[in-house]
């Protein structure tokens, strides 16, 4: 599954390009790691990961919520 996963948002990172080459602008939103239920900010694995994100932590439902909605919004127009 996890293959799937890194398939899918590397063919959108391309597709994201081609199309910027093509003059259509496009804001693609691909987080690292995001603290959740299923993905615990804390424990062997975490601190693992950690090393390797640029902010060494993980990121939060509300800062990716918060990016998206002034990405759609009129302000970033």
């Amino acid at each position: 599954m996890k293959r799937y996963y890194a398939m899918s948002k590397s063919a959108l990172q391309g597709l994201s390009r081609d199309l910027g080459l093509r003059g259509i602008t496009i804001n693609n939103v691909q987080p690292e790691a995001i603290a959740t239920v299923m993905n615990p900010s804390e424990g062997e694995f975490a601190q693992m990961l950690k090393k390797h994100i640029a902010v060494l932590r993980y990121g939060t439902v509300e800062e990716v919520a918060g990016l998206v909605a002034y990405l759609t919004g009129t302000e970033s127009v």
